[in-house]
């Protein structure tokens, strides 16, 4: 059975030593960083090392928010919107904004799927409260208002299921 661990590589791949590792310990899945997603072709690979090293379809993480926090980055990966820009827009448009937040998160979840990336940990669902919420979490907290949180942040759920990603929601309390 799976250790509740979640386990990344040193480098772009997995050395022997790593995978031999990955066997003895069977975490229950792994996370990417920016190094392992330099092309296409390589996070499919790692994906598929990470996998075969513990003999199942272990979860693949990774913190794929959109805007600052992205492990895969342009031009070699689309650009999505920082998440504040859903509140933003909600200002304007509450209902524009629910599906704007769902659409993005949907091309996110089918850019992961498509990869072999299986859950994203999205959605962010701070309520920033005081100035340094504000400095610390900046344009990654998607509203300021718990009402907003509440309705973007399912949105973005619904839109990463829908693309065929689970999410992870986070930083709470």
């Amino acid at each position: 059975m799976a250790r509740a661990l979640i386990l990344d590589c040193e480098g772009a791949r997995p050395t022997a030593d790593e995978k031999a590792l990955y066997r003895d310990a069977d975490p229950w899945g792994f996370i990417l960083f920016a190094r392992h997603c330099q092309s296409a072709e390589d996070v499919r690979a790692v994906c598929g090392d990470l996998r075969d090293s513990v003999g199942r379809d272990a979860p693949i993480l990774i913190d794929q928010e959109g805007g600052r926090v992205a492990r895969m980055k342009p031009p070699v990966f689309p650009a999505h919107p920082a998440p504040a820009v859903f509140g933003r827009l909600w200002k304007l448009d509450p209902k524009k904004a629910v599906e704007a937040a769902r659409l993005n998160a949907m091309l996110i979840g089918r850019l992961c799927s498509d990869l072999g990336v299986n859950v994203d940990c999205v959605p962010m669902l701070d309520v920033p409260q005081i100035d340094s919420d504000k400095v610390v979490i900046g344009d990654r907290a998607i509203a300021t208002h718990v009402d907003q949180v509440i309705a973007l942040g399912r949105a973005v759920i619904d839109g990463l299921m829908d693309g065929g990603a689970l999410p992870v929601i986070k930083h709470l309390p």
